[in-house]
C-alpha cells in the first residue's frame, strides 16, 4: 500500500473525527485524517468540556456512559489524564422544571446511571458560590464529569499515532472522487487520496462537505457563547467542584484553572452561514464583548445563579460555532447517492461528550450495517422523507428552534 493509499479517510479533525479514525486503527484498518487548518482547530477547540449524562432517552444516557469508559481507556493508553470525575449538579425552582428533573431522574436511573437528590444546604457545600435559596429541587450525579476539549483531541491523536494513524493539517479537501457510484477517495492539495471509504466529520463545514457528493446534509452553524472568570476569592470554587446545569436561566458551568465557565443556549441564536466565512478562517477568531446582546443575556443569567459574578468580574469571553441537526441528534451513514460515503456530523453541543462512543459506533455501522444503539436517533437519512427539510432556509430555521429549546420551556 503506498503512502496516498488507505483503508479509510476522515475529512476534519474535531474529536468526533479523531476518535473515529482511532477505532478503525484499532479493527486493523489503514486511517487518514485530513484538516484544512491545525488539527482539532475547529468546534472541538472553542468547547465548554462537559460530559453530562443525564439525558431524555436511556441509549443517549448509555452512549455517554460508555465514552466516559472509553476516554479512560484512551488515558490507560496513552498516559495522558483528560477527565475530571467531579460529578454535576441539576436545579430546578419551578414546579414544571421539577416534574422534568424527576422524569430525568427516572429515565436515568432506567438505564443504570446513578443519580441522587441532593437539598439546598447541600447544594451550597457541593458549590458555595451558587445561589441555592430559590431551588425547589436538585440533583447530583456523581459520574459525570468535565475536560479540556483540546487535551481529549490530543489525547485521541496520541492514542491514533501509536496505532500508525496518518494526520495531514493545513489541507484542504478540493473534492470527493468517485467511480461508479462509489467513493474512491478525496483529492487534496492537488494530490489524489485513495480509500474506499471516506466519512464526512467536518463540523460545522459538514454541510459543505456533503455539497461534493451533491447530498444535502441538514445542518447548520450555530454561534455559541461562555466566558471563564479569573480566580477570584468571592467566588468560591475548585477543581474538584461539580459542574453545573440550570436549564430555568439556560445556563451550564463548570470549574476552570481556578474561575468558573459559564455558557447559556439563548432564546435568540445567531445563525453562521459557513460558506460565508473566508477559507483562511479560524475558529479561534470568533470573539464577542460584553455590549453583545447574547453577552449580556449570559451575564445576567450567571448572576442570578453565582451573585458575586457581575460584569465586572475579570473574565474571558469566547464564541464558537456549534453544528445543529433538525431533531437534536447527530447523523451518522451514508445519504442516498454514493456509496462508501458516510456523514458523522450535526452532534450539536454533544460533540465532546459522545465523541469517544461515537468512533465505534461509525465503524459499527460501516462494516457491520448495525450498532447496539437505537439507529432511528442517529442514521443520517432520517429526514429524507420530511420535504420540509429539503431546502436550506428549513433547515436553518429548524436547527436555531432545536438550539433554543435546548434549554427552553420544560416539556411535561
Amino acid at each position: 500500500m503506498n503512502a496516498t493509499s488507505f483503508d479509510i479517510i476522515v475529512i476534519g479533525s474535531g474529536v468526533a473525527g479523531l476518535s473515529v479514525a482511532m477505532e478503525f486503527a484499532r479493527r486493523g484498518k489503514r486511517a487518514l485524517v485530513i484538516e484544512r487548518g491545525p488539527l482539532a482547530s475547529g468546534a472541538t477547540s472553542r468547547a465548554a468540556g462537559l460530559i453530562g449524562q443525564m439525558r431524555s432517552t436511556p441509549d443517549g444516557i448509555r452512549l455517554l456512559m460508555d465514552s466516559i469508559r472509553i476516554i479512560r481507556e484512551v488515558e490507560a493508553q496513552t498516559g495522558m489524564r483528560v477527565l475530571e470525575q467531579t460529578g454535576s449538579v441539576r436545579v430546578a425552582q419551578t414546579h414544571d422544571r421539577v416534574v422534568e428533573l424527576q422524569r430525568d431522574m427516572d429515565i436515568a436511573r432506567g438505564a443504570g446511571l446513578h443519580v441522587e437528590r441532593v437539598t439546598a444546604s447541600e447544594l451550597e457545600k457541593l458549590i458555595p458560590c451558587m445561589r441555592a435559596d430559590d431551588v425547589l429541587d436538585a440533583c447530583f450525579c456523581p459520574s459525570d464529569c468535565y475536560l479540556e476539549a483540546p487535551a481529549l483531541a490530543l489525547a485521541y491523536i496520541a492514542a491514533g499515532r501509536q496505532l500508525d494513524v496518518t494526520y495531514i493539517e493545513h489541507t484542504r479537501v478540493e473534492s470527493l472522487r468517485t467511480s461508479n457510484g462509489n467513493a474512491i477517495g478525496v483529492r487534496a492539495a492537488d494530490v489524489d487520496y485513495d480509500a474506499p471509504i471516506v466519512i464526512n466529520a467536518a463540523g460545522p463545514w459538514a454541510h459543505l462537505v456533503a455539497d461534493y457528493a451533491q447530498q444535502f446534509l441538514p445542518t447548520a452553524g450555530i454561534a455559541h457563547y461562555y466566558f471563564t472568570t479569573k480566580p477570584e476569592a468571592n467566588i468560591a470554587i475548585n477543581a474538584a467542584s461539580p459542574s453545573f446545569r440550570d436549564r430555568e436561566n439556560r445556563i451550564y458551568g463548570r470549574p476552570c484553572n481556578g474561575g468558573i465557565r459559564v455558557g447559556i443556549y439563548e432564546a435568540l441564536p445567531e445563525h453562521v452561514d459557513m460558506a460565508a466565512l473566508s477559507p483562511n478562517f479560524q475558529m479561534s477568531t470568533v470573539s464577542a464583548d460584553a455590549s453583545k446582546s447574547v453577552i449580556r443575556s449570559l451575564l445576567d443569567a450567571a448572576s442570578l445563579r453565582f451573585p458575586s459574578i457581575t460584569a465586572s468580574t475579570p473574565m474571558e469571553i469566547r464564541g464558537g460555532i456549534m453544528a445543529f441537526s433538525p431533531d437534536g441528534g447527530p447523523l451518522l451513514g451514508e445519504l442516498e447517492g454514493v456509496s462508501g460515503f458516510y456523514h458523522c456530523a450535526g452532534f450539536c453541543g454533544h460533540g465532546v461528550s459522545q465523541s469517544a462512543a461515537i468512533g465505534p459506533v461509525v465503524a459499527d455501522l460501516i462494516m457491520n450495517g448495525t450498532c447496539e444503539y437505537d439507529l432511528g436517533q442517529l442514521r443520517a437519512d432520517r429526514f429524507s422523507d420530511w420535504p420540509s427539510l429539503h431546502n436550506r432556509d428549513a433547515v436553518v430555521r429548524s436547527c436555531l428552534d432545536v438550539y433554543a429549546n435546548y434549554y427552553g420551556k420544560p416539556i411535561i
